[in-house]
């Protein structure tokens, strides 16, 4: 399997209808120059245990990074 294989230790998402993106706020309009092309940006959604939203971060473009440190620190509190 695919998790084997690279030893993932959590699922992964396809997301052909774009349902996702437009559910977080993650999708990016035009990406490569390409006029009308739609494709997920680069988001951070952190979720306690009882399901409520309590950081969410989306990029100006999907080549911007997220502070990961602040996110962890952010998470560990929870």
């Amino acid at each position: 399997s695919i998790f084997a294989k690279y030893n993932l230790e959590f699922e992964l998402l396809s997301d052909v209808h774009r349902e996702v993106i437009e559910l977080y706020n993650a999708k990016f309009v035009g990406l490569g120059g390409i006029e009308g092309y739609i494709s997920a940006n680069r988001v951070v959604v952190v979720i306690d245990n009882k399901g409520i939203i309590q950081h969410h971060w989306v990029a100006e473009n999907p080549g911007i990074e997220p502070d990961y440190a602040a996110i962890v620190a952010l998470a560990e509190t929870l």
